[in-house]
């Protein structure tokens, strides 16, 4: 495992190739929304680094020896209790539609080109800020007030 710190976005890769591999983390480490790349050359390596760190998105390549990754994501997102978005990304443009059917956030060929990764980068903190929005009754008492004096 290589890890690269201190920005926004938790990003891991997995890539059996280690050339699409080394573009890949070096385009995402050159982005602003991106503040830890972390590279993976199988799924097995990847397992235990996930859970630990809990990534906010994991770029699989869908082929990799020894399991799909279609295979990682239905055998991992059961498992674990946290969300992640996955990007696939591959020479192989017959995978979109499983990779739609495992609820992929996005679906990229290689290469990849710089404008796509930043649309996609863009698209993932905006979902992310939505999410990290904070509800407007912090603390449960303060909620549960304001249901009682909502019918007086």
């Amino acid at each position: 495992m290589a890890c690269s710190a201190n920005k926004k976005l938790v990003v891991f890769i997995v890539d059996d190739e280690p050339g699409p591999l080394q573009t890949l983390a070096n385009d995402l480490k050159e982005m602003p929304e991106v503040g830890e790349v972390c590279t993976f050359s199988s799924y097995s390596d990847a397992v235990y680094p996930l859970i630990t760190k809990q990534p906010d998105v994991v770029f699989l390549d869908v082929e990799v020896p020894g399991k799909s990754g279609l295979d990682f994501l239905r055998d991992i997102r059961p498992r674990i209790f946290f969300t992640f978005h996955a990007v696939f990304y591959t020479a192989y443009s017959h995978y979109m539609i499983d990779a739609i059917r495992n609820s992929a956030f996005d679906f990229l060929l290689k290469p990849i080109s710089p404008d796509e990764l930043q649309a996609t980068l863009l698209r993932l903190q905006q979902k992310r800020s939505v999410r990290e929005t904070p509800y407007p009754f912090e603390e449960e008492s303060a909620l549960l007030a304001a249901f009682e004096n909502a019918d007086t």
